[in-house]
């Protein structure tokens, strides 16, 4: 999932978990280690849901992501290409 703000990242995986879901979020405020281990959960089936910002989304390459949730519209269109998996030529859909 894709937030704006690294405070929406944060409370969309606070309120996932809350409801039973096991949820991780990756934003700016953490520090290294704290992403590598988020990204460690959700890549190896620990975390069902990874929530991040765009920033610290960048580089970011899991396989077999099922979907992809924007929960908020990046700023910039080309980010768009940045947060969802490639299935071929990058075409954004609009």
């Amino acid at each position: 999932m894709f937030c704006r703000t690294r405070l929406g990242a944060e409370g969309v995986a606070e309120r996932l978990v809350e409801r039973g879901t096991r949820a991780v979020a990756i934003h700016g405020d953490k520090n290294q280690a704290a992403r590598a281990r988020a990204l460690a959960d959700f890549t190896y089936g620990r975390a069902q849901v990874l929530v991040a910002t765009d920033v610290a989304a960048r580089g970011i390459h899991v396989d077999g992501v099922a979907c992809v949730i924007h929960l908020d519209l990046p700023d910039d269109p080309k980010d768009h290409v940045h947060r969802s998996p490639h299935r071929g030529p990058a075409r954004p859909a609009w």
